[in-house]
C-alpha cells in the first residue's frame, strides 16, 4: 500500500511482481464528531522540530508576524501526546487531538497528520512540505475539499490565507476520499490479500 503517486511509481519499478495499491493514508477514514461546534477564532501552529523539518525558522516567524498584524491570535502545539498511547487509551489520545484541532479556525503545519487531522475536523489548513515530500504527495487526495491548501513558501501562505480567511463552512466529505481508502480497508484492515 502506497500513499502517494511518487512512492507508488517507485515501488512499481522496484517490485514489478508485487501486488501494489495506491491508497490514501487510512487515517482519513476516521470520523470525528467534535466535542463542541464553537471555533475560537485563532490559528493553531503545528511545526516539526525533527530531522524532517525543512521549513525555515524565518518563514515560521514571518507567519507569526503576519497573524499578529492581522489580529489573529495563535497557539502552538505538536502532534505528540503528553499521555503515552497504550492499547487501552490510544483511541482517546487520537480523539483528544482531533478535539483540540477542531476548536481552531485555522491550522498552519508542516506535519502530515496535522494536515490529515485538519481535514477530518473540517478545519481550514495551510500545509507546508517536509523533507520526505509526503505532505505534498498526500495532498493530492484531499485538495478537492477546498479548505486544505498546500504552501511552498511564505508568499503562497499569504495568498492562500487571504483566499480562505473568511471561509466559515468547511465540510469533510469523506465520499471524495473513500475511493482512495477502499484498497486499504479491503486488503489490510479486513485481512484480505
Amino acid at each position: 500500500m502506497l500513499r502517494d503517486k511518487a512512492s507508488y511509481a517507485k515501488a512499481c519499478n522496484l517490485y514489478s511482481k508485487a501486488n501494489l495499491y495506491l491508497a490514501c493514508d487510512v487515517v482519513l477514514s476516521l470520523e470525528h464528531n467534535p466535542c463542541c461546534n464553537n471555533r475560537n477564532g485563532k490559528a493553531l501552529l503545528i511545526f516539526r522540530k525533527d530531522i524532517e523539518k525543512i521549513l525555515d525558522s524565518e518563514v515560521i516567524e514571518s507567519i507569526k508576524q503576519y497573524l499578529i498584524t492581522n489580529n489573529i491570535s495563535y497557539d502552538e502545539t505538536d502532534m505528540y501526546s503528553v499521555e503515552k498511547p497504550t492499547e487501552f487509551n490510544k483511541r482517546v489520545v487520537v480523539l483528544n487531538k482531533l478535539d483540540e484541532i477542531s476548536k481552531y479556525d485555522f491550522v498552519i503545519t508542516d506535519r502530515l497528520h496535522g494536515m490529515f487531522f485538519s481535514t477530518i475536523t473540517s478545519t481550514t489548513c495551510f500545509a507546508f512540505n517536509n523533507e520526505t515530500k509526503k505532505v505534498e504527495g498526500t495532498f493530492e487526495f484531499i485538495k478537492s475539499l477546498g479548505y486544505i491548501m498546500l504552501c511552498n513558501d511564505f508568499k503562497d501562505f499569504v495568498s492562500n490565507f487571504n483566499l480562505l480567511k473568511n471561509r466559515k463552512a468547511n465540510n469533510f466529505d469523506s465520499e471524495k476520499i473513500d475511493n482512495y481508502c477502499l484498497p486499504v480497508i479491503k486488503n489490510i484492515i479486513k485481512g484480505k490479500s
